[in-house]
């Protein structure tokens, strides 16, 4: 008996050590761009997409993300539902640049310009 106890706390110990973590839409918002990628994403969670490739193109408006975790969110819009995984979350890297990697595309954020 106490030793099917010991099994079930290191099963939960691992798994909590490899869940996703729970993080603020503010973390990732911001208008991030590559060849052919435009995400835009308040930091409430509404989110704008357009991917275009040869021959496909996604385009998503105000949708509203959810479950956003240190792996990913999800989107469902007008019955088009859809998962982005975050490969990095946004980091520096140097001169004031700022990259994110999402579903495996490397995305620059936008320099924010200040209006006076």
């Amino acid at each position: 008996m106490r030793f099917r106890f010991l099994l079930g706390l290191l099963a939960l110990t691992v798994s909590s050590c490899t869940a996703a973590t729970p993080i603020p839409f503010s973390i990732i918002a911001g208008t991030w761009h590559a060849e052919g990628v435009d995400l835009s994403i308040s930091p409430d969670g509404v989110i704008s997409y357009r991917k275009e490739r040869v021959g496909s193109r996604v385009h998503l408006e105000q949708s509203r993300a959810t479950n956003l975790t240190t792996d990913g969110f999800d989107t469902d819009h007008l019955g088009v539902s859809m998962h982005f995984t975050i490969n990095e979350l946004p980091h520096d890297v140097g001169g004031g640049v700022q990259k994110m990697t999402v579903d495996g595309q490397e995305l620059t954020r936008e320099e924010l310009t200040v209006r006076r």
